[in-house]
């Protein structure tokens, strides 16, 4: 679980990061914190194991997203 607000560099390379894993069955969750127009644009969707998420308000904390990403997982081990 990636959460995601602004800086789209760093999140570019966190993603590249999660994606290197030794782990072959994972899937990169990229959890925006109610972010709209060219920010959602600017995430590459490319790769089938990056699913996007995003709240549909701000929380403004780490636990939104993170609630968000637990909730939505579709596999038995999560990281953060």
């Amino acid at each position: 679980v990636i959460a995601a607000y602004g800086r789209i560099a760093s999140l570019r390379r966190a993603v590249r990061s999660a994606l290197r894993q030794t782990i072959e069955d994972i899937e990169v969750l990229v959890v925006c914190d109610h972010v709209d127009g060219p920010f959602l644009d600017d995430i590459d969707r490319s790769d089938p194991r990056i699913r996007v998420l995003n709240l549909d308000r701000r929380a403004g904390a780490q636990y939104g997203p993170n609630s968000l990403g637990v909730r939505a997982s579709t596999l038995g081990m999560l990281l953060f």
